[in-house]
């Protein structure tokens, strides 16, 4: 065994303050080891880890699709959640150019699309005001294509579509 030190980013998730995410670019297939020394987390009751030893195989993309989500006309921001077949949240990004936004490492499977007009380009979902007549910002599905929005994602596919804001 050898000690190799790297450097990883750890970033808070955007949907869960609870969980972390380690940022790096893992080589597929690759065994990586991690050690958390004891006193390295603490608890809201001031209680900290004992040591942890993780395992874990870096995942191989071919396993995984895409999906690339473009719109046709946009004036606001937008903020794009991919759902499962059966609603539950995926994933959320948000966009406040007109930038593509990709969603990456999917697992096959079938999953649906949210999208919201993000018109202060906050990349939240805002329920307006009603003292300064502010409507709430609009919710939309996806439901273009033969399967009335479905898409089907494949591993080492990439899938792209065009998400079209109505007018109001």
């Amino acid at each position: 065994d050898s000690i190799l030190e790297s450097q990883v980013e750890l970033k808070v998730d955007s949907l869960n303050p609870r969980i972390y995410k380690f940022m790096k670019a893992w080589k597929p297939n690759s065994t990586y080891r991690m050690l958390v020394l004891p006193g390295c987390f603490e608890g809201i009751d001031k209680t900290t880890n004992d040591s942890l030893k993780l395992s874990f195989i870096g995942a191989d993309p071919e396993n995984f699709g895409v999906l690339i989500a473009k719109t046709d006309s946009l004036s606001a921001g937008i903020i794009v959640d991919l759902l499962t077949d059966k609603g539950k949240l995926v994933s959320r990004k948000s966009s406040s150019d007109k930038k593509p936004i990709t969603f990456s490492f999917i697992e096959p499977g079938k999953y649906k699309l949210r999208f919201i007009e993000d018109l202060n380009k906050n990349g939240e979902w805002d329920s307006g005001n009603y003292l300064k007549k502010i409507q709430p910002e609009r919710v939309f599905e996806f439901t273009e294509g033969k399967n009335k929005g479905e898409i089907n994602i494949r591993a080492n596919w990439e899938n792209e579509i065009v998400l079209s804001i109505p007018k109001p």
